[in-house]
């Protein structure tokens, strides 16, 4: 119950976020406040997630440093904060080089695009964060009965990611054309290239909440560096070409390369990158709803066999 509220309450940050971003795009207002709002929606969220623990809790935490902890923990996260760098690197680089290539105009198209694409990651990280203190627990099962749980929760972020796809498809114009009207009707194209790349993002969460439970986290910042190298490689070569929907096929390139191609050519990921297949398929998508429950949720390992 507890994991769940929190998860509530960062969706509920996260939401309000979004909604605030898509007004300030609607106003065009100055870009300080767009990073105000993105300070904001992360102060928020985690404010509500801190009074939700302790609200359930009834726990009144004390206040204090431990030294060695925290060493211990820039230590060890150190690998992770540069797989974030790299993540802003090549999910922005796409927002930037187009400025330096295309009129401001196009550039203005591609971003609003961008803006609202991500906000289809809302709900896929959502499911991450409700289920990944489960995946922590399940790890320490037998490998056999790892791997299969690891598989049902590919096979579900792939089925998220696709869902996510095909309401942006179907849904995209219309809702481009209520929020914005025609003011930016030459994005609804570009928003339904960029929204492909959910499904990488979706079966990157998954695949990067494996590689962080088996502690490899050099292998995150390895895809995640691989994957920037790659989408300014191809900004270069494709926006003179295909201008901002040259951008927008660099930057879906990049997703599946560090979400998914980069595993073959990494050191000890080749049965992840056949993993991360396996999910993109959905070759279990028919057990999905018996083995979720199952290995999931009570942790029996019987349905993803």
């Amino acid at each position: 119950m507890t994991s769940q509220l929190i998860t509530l309450t960062r969706l509920g940050g996260s939401i309000c976020g979004a909604l605030a971003t898509v007004g300030l795009i609607f106003l065009d207002a100055n870009l300080l406040l767009f990073v105000g709002v993105a300070v904001l929606s992360a102060a928020v969220s985690t404010g509500l997630s801190f009074a939700a623990y302790t609200s359930l809790t009834r726990r009144q935490i004390p206040w204090s440093i431990d030294w060695s902890s925290l060493w211990a923990l820039i230590r060890n996260g150190f690998p992770l904060m540069l797989s974030g760098l790299t993540i802003v690197i090549y999910m922005r680089i796409d927002q930037v080089m187009p400025g330096m290539m295309v009129s401001e105009r196009e550039l203005g198209y591609y971003t609003v695009a961008a803006r609202i694409a991500e906000m289809g990651n809302i709900i896929p990280m959502a499911i991450h964060s409700a289920i990944f203190p489960t995946l922590v627990i399940s790890s320490k099962a037998t490998a056999t009965q790892w791997q299969g749980r690891a598989r049902v929760y590919f096979t579900l972020m792939a089925v998220v990611g696709y869902c996510t796809v095909a309401s942006g498809l179907l849904l995209g114009p219309l809702a481009f054309y209520l929020i914005f009207s025609q003011l930016y009707a030459p994005s609804i194209g570009l928003f339904q290239t960029l929204i492909i790349g959910n499904i990488f993002i979706c079966i990157g969460i998954a695949s990067g909440a494996y590689l962080t439970i088996a502690n490899r986290f050099w292998i995150l910042t390895a895809r995640t560096l691989l994957g920037a190298v790659l989408n300014v490689a191809l900004n270069f070569l494709l926006i003179p070409r295909y201008g901002a929907y040259g951008a927008a096929w660099a930057t879906i390139a990049a997703y599946w390369l560090a979400c998914h191609g980069a595993f073959i050519v990494l050191p000890g990921c080749r049965s992840l990158f056949f993993m991360v297949l396996r999910g993109l398929l959905c070759l279990d998508a028919p057990r999905l709803p018996a083995a979720f429950r199952s290995q999931l949720t009570t942790g029996d390992s019987g349905g993803a066999r």
